[in-house]
């Protein structure tokens, strides 16, 4: 995936939550969070990994507070990115 993000960019944004969104229904778990974190990986964590890989400075991100509402909305959106 590196190689094909150097060769071609990235072409499908990674989807984020903010961290208040985040932590609104599961404030026990703000020590997952790494400190200063205004943001959580929602989907495309694989294309972030080989975008710092590859040396991006810059990413298409879409930020969507309700995919991090519960748990559950959560998983739906992984499941709905990978079908």
């Amino acid at each position: 995936m590196v190689e094909s993000m150097k060769e071609v960019g990235q072409v499908t944004a990674i989807t984020v939550a903010t961290v208040d969104a985040h932590l609104g229904g599961r404030p026990d778990r703000q020590a997952e969070l790494e400190p200063g974190a205004r943001y959580v990986v929602v989907d495309a964590h694989r294309r972030l990994t080989a975008a710092r890989e590859a040396g991006f400075s810059t990413l298409k991100v879409t930020v969507n507070d309700a995919f991090a509402a519960t748990d559950e909305t959560l998983l739906e959106a992984a499941f709905v990115a990978h079908a």
